[in-house]
């Protein structure tokens, strides 16, 4: 194991660890990884409280994995008591042969707040070199389980040839021989019994009397009372005849019997290929290992040929159009379509006929019109933080006529095209262009166009057009099977690049595939190709990163040297053009740019009656010792025009009161925003200051004045803090500092500085703030608590849950829930008016609520 390497945790942070392993035989791999995690935790501090293990269980695919599958739902769902996960490397993370799969649901993870951390395998603190190295892992785990899997595949076929049985259960009426060395039998296993030694060699041998004896009696039934199958399956499950399973018998169960040469006393081996993480996919009769006369025959030859050959001649060669109408008419009579429907119906395909033929089962369903109810979703987890569109009524088939269902001769493609600056507008026209052309040459017919224009690609929060493409393909309004984009870089700039993979992923989830059009990816998952995709969504997330830093360095020198640099110049103040030979150009108008690159901005005084609106602000504040929101009612009542609002406000008043511009001192660089991310306060030593650079319209001493004033107004008495403070009580309860903030009372640091904290703030007012809830506390309980107060109280409104002690705040209750009216509808809580409730139907609307509510506090 690696040593350990610092990374973005903390010390006390609670921790879960997911521990993984493919066989059961691996009877130490689970502690081993338990104990590297253990070390791991120890070494940084972290509690572990949670384990979700997997044993025995491939990590290709997420069905079969009920540890991962819960640790995900934890995660997305709230439920989690933890902020990182701890895992032993990627491979026990999963050996998904889309690597994008392994992005996505660690990026679901990121997106819920909790990380993702591989004990065994330093990969740094982030940054370009990570992002790769952990995309070459996830490949070579992916590679390493398709390498072991053609390697069996080819050591099951030399076994074949032998004349050894190469594993897994053989068919109704058989049964496995463990040999020796020379070949003679040393004991018959029972089904799901593992031979003991990995050594040891099986071959197949028929199995008890009475089940030889029902082969027998299928054939006989078949061939000579020519019983359909379907009558078979019937009857045999009638008779209370288990399979040799011991479930029920099937249509395809049959078929295997009266199919299989084995029960000829030929051994056959090779008639289905297994894919990793896919179903079986039938192969040709050459492609199969024959060995004549390998067993004892349960029946003779020519009755199995014969009716091998009976099934082979009813299974007439369709057309597309034919299988199609046969798959839409087995619709109409079942309502769904699921694998087992169709194996079971008699005259319709198999699946494995339809995947040979349409490409996969999803696309024949596509092309008769069906999305099946679950096809949405089931292997990818719900979109952390990402509002996934309520999906349309579909239905399950199509109106148009069978002819126009037919087999399309192009690909159902969409475009989506994006552009970061208004000022390239060919470049759509660019993509639109080659975008059609590739669509003629490559057979895809192309629908429509999704455009972003003059929109960043760091996030997807500011890019409708990508979001409406997202919600089409989620919300099962697909009506295309593919998307074709530029390059990486026009899908995305993510500084996450899992976040572009988890997006690729879960449209191919979705059956849509992305084509980079201008960038030579092969189809499939080939590593080198999978590795150049990963590369260039990296270098697209460096482009940007770096891009941003070279601008951010520009601004800052810059402001240095007295040049405006932002947006709209603020009241009382103009930006003008200063040409490169320094002398003044025009005044720019709001929302206007200038044209020339080397022309830069600078601010100065605005008309006069702005200029004497602010002088006169700082006299009323400096001088009189006014408040800004007493100072906003003088200009409202006098008619002073606001900047581009309807009226004067306490914090527009005091953002003109508080910014050194005013004085003549240019001060930027006061806050931050990262690539992606929010805006953050930057401390005073990163602040760029520029004196002389902005026009002053007053003088410093009356702007020092100002600021004194300011922060006299915003430390009042403490009884002048209690005082407010009980008013918001009496009416709204105990509070959080946020909710404090909008009803425009004292701010709540004030109280901090007062008090130490705004819960002892209340308490010194007698009111007890309740005990303190966890940020991610169960929904189930807090709705438990909304259904207690409402038989309390009758009612549920803002102020009764602020002021009780014994539920959680409203502010608590919307991040938990969205909103607080989702809350409400969980609780299946309606808001009924007076009026309606005196009328019959009103009362019963009150009786209905009542009684659901009462099953939640009953809970």
């Amino acid at each position: 194991m690696p040593a350990p390497s610092p990374r973005s945790g903390e010390a006390g942070q609670r921790a879960a660890q997911y521990l993984r392993m493919s066989r059961d035989h691996q009877r130490y791999s689970m502690e081993h990884q338990a104990a590297t995690i253990a070390l791991y935790a120890a070494a940084r501090g972290y509690e572990l409280v949670s384990t979700y293990p997997d044993a025995g269980v491939s990590g290709i695919t997420i069905r079969k994995r009920a540890g991962l599958q819960r640790l995900l739902a934890d995660v997305v769902g709230g439920a989690a008591d933890f902020e990182v996960v701890l895992i032993y490397d990627i491979s026990r993370w999963g050996r998904f042969q889309n690597p994008d799969e392994s992005a996505h649901y660690e990026f679901v993870c990121r997106q819920a707040g909790v990380r993702v951390e591989y004990c065994a395998e330093d990969f740094g603190d982030g940054g370009l070199s990570t992002a790769l190295l952990k995309q070459v892992k996830r490949v070579m785990a992916a590679d390493y389980s398709a390498h072991l899997s053609k390697t069996v595949r080819h050591a099951k076929r030399r076994n074949a040839e032998q004349g050894f049985w190469p594993g897994g259960e053989p068919g109704y009426g058989l049964r496995r021989c463990v040999v020796d060395d020379a070949g003679r039998p040393l004991t018959v296993l029972r089904r799901g019994e593992p031979k003991t030694l990995q050594s040891q060699r099986m071959v197949l041998v028929p199995g008890p009397e009475e089940e030889v004896a029902v082969v027998r009696r299928i054939y006989r039934l078949f061939l000579e009372e020519g019983v359909s199958r379907t009558a078979l399956v019937r009857q045999l499950n009638d008779e209370n005849i288990p399979y040799g399973d011991g479930r029920p018998w099937t249509y395809q169960k049959v078929k295997n019997v009266l199919t299989n040469p084995a029960y000829a006393g030929d051994k056959v081996f090779g008639r289905y290929a297994y894919h990793l993480g896919g179903g079986p996919v039938a192969r040709p009769p050459e492609a199969w290992v024959r060995i004549p006369d390998a067993l004892p025959a349960a029946v003779p030859r020519q009755a199995q040929t014969r009716a091998a050959t009976i099934i082979a001649n009813r299974m007439v060669m369709l057309d597309d159009e034919a299988m199609l109408a046969r798959l839409a008419d087995l619709l109409n009579r079942e309502g769904r379509l699921t694998s087992q429907i169709i194996k079971r119906a008699e005259g319709v395909p198999c699946p494995a006929t339809y995947h040979n033929r349409f490409g996969s089962l999803r696309e024949a369903y596509r092309r008769i019109g069906y999305v099946p109810a679950t096809a949405r979703g089931k292997q990818s987890v719900a979109l952390a933080r990402t509002v996934r569109p309520r999906a349309e009524a579909t239905p399950a088939l199509s109106d148009a006529p069978p002819a126009e269902r037919s087999a399309p001769t192009t690909i159902p493609a969409v475009a989506y095209l994006r552009i970061s600056a208004a000022r390239r507008p060919e470049s759509i026209a660019r993509q639109q262009a080659a975008a059609e052309a590739f669509a003629r040459a490559q057979g895809y017919g192309l629908l429509r166009t999704y455009a972003d224009r003059a929109i960043s690609g760091v996030d997807t929060a500011r890019r409708p057009a990508f979001r409406e493409l997202l919600g089409a393909v989620l919300g099962g309004r697909a009506d295309f099977a593919a998307v074709l984009v530029y390059d990486v870089s026009r899908w995305g700039r993510f500084q996450d690049p899992d976040e572009a993979a988890h997006y690729e992923f879960l449209f191919a989830s979705e059956g849509v595939r992305i084509v980079y059009f201008a960038e030579a990816f092969a189809e499939g998952e080939a590593a080198p190709d999978v590795l150049m995709k990963s590369l260039k969504r990296a270098m697209a997330a460096e482009f940007s990163r770096d891009l941003g830093a070279k601008v951010a360095r520009a601004q800052a020198r810059l402001s240095g040297m007295g040049h405006w640099q932002h947006g709209p110049p603020g009241y009382a103040l103009r930006r003008r053009l200063m040409n490169p030979d320094g002398t003044p150009g025009t005044l720019l108008k709001d929302g206007q740019r200038k044209s020339d690159p080397r022309q830069h901005t600078v601010l100065v005084k605005g008309p006069a009656r702005e200029v004497a609106v602010v002088r006169r602000m700082h006299r009323l504040c400096g001088a009189e010792g006014l408040r800004p929101a007493e100072i906003a009612e003088h200009l409202n009542r006098e008619g002073v025009p606001a900047p581009r609002a309807a009226s004067w406000s306490a914090e527009r008043v005091r953002l003109i009161l508080a910014n050194p511009k005013y004085a003549g001192v240019l001060v930027t660089g006061r806050r931050h925003t990262p690539l992606g991310g929010k805006r953050k306060d930057q401390p005073p030593q990163a602040w760029i200051t520029a004196p002389g650079a902005s026009p002053a319209l007053v003088s410093s001493k009356a702007f020092a004045a100002t600021q004194a004033a300011l922060r006299r107004q915003a430390q009042p008495e403490s009884t002048e803090l209690l005082e407010a403070l009980r008013a918001v009580a009496n009416v709204h309860g105990v509070v959080g500092e946020g909710r404090l903030k909008a009803l425009g009372v004292p701010h709540y640091r004030a109280y901090r500085a007062s008090f130490g904290s705004l819960r002892k703030a209340f308490a010194a007012i007698g009111c007890t703030p309740g005990r303190r809830f966890p940020k991610r506390m169960d929904k189930t309980e807090m709705l438990q608590g909304l259904a207690r107060l409402f038989e309390r109280a009758g009612d549920l409104t803002t102020a009764l849950i602020d002021a009780d002690p014994d539920i959680p705040s409203t502010d608590h209750y919307r991040r938990r829930f969205g909103t607080l009216a989702e809350a409400f509808a969980q609780l299946g809580f309606v808001r009924i008016g007076a009026a309606e409730g005196r009328s019959p139907v009103g009362r019963a609307r009150l009786e209905a609520r009542r009684v659901v509510i009462r099953r939640w506090s009953r809970l």
